[in-house]
């Protein structure tokens, strides 16, 4: 993702790779302290279109104000994604979907430990 962004034109040093969350709503939940600890007043949050949905479905309050949401497109991204990828992370974000707005949250939180730790993502 870095790279499609700086061939867009972004400069290197104002992206930044959040890489400690271990799910969607962590990830949303920890764009606060990151702006507040970084003193950013706006930040634009890239990503597959579907998992922008799935934000703005399950975590809309958290990401608040000042977060723009922006997708990729997934043909225009390095390297481009396959018409199988796309058709995959549609389908296992509608999956992480359904299972966040159908399981207790007890339930949903097991299962995302599970999947990290014995699937190849």
């Amino acid at each position: 993702m870095a790279a499609y962004l700086e061939k867009c034109g972004v400069p290197k040093e104002k992206v930044f790779i959040e890489n400690h969350s271990r799910d969607t709503l962590s990830n949303v939940t920890g764009i606060r302290s990151i702006m507040a600890d970084r003193q950013w007043r706006t930040l634009i949050l890239v990503s597959a279109p579907d998992h922008l949905k799935r934000i703005r479905l399950i975590a809309s309050e958290e990401v608040g104000e000042g977060v723009t949401l922006s997708p990729y497109l997934p043909l225009t991204c390095d390297p481009p994604l396959t018409r199988k990828e796309i058709f995959i992370a549609a389908h296992e974000n509608l999956t992480a979907l359904l299972a966040h707005l159908v399981l207790p949250d007890s339930w949903y939180d097991r299962l995302v430990a599970w999947v990290r730790t014995y699937t190849a993502f």
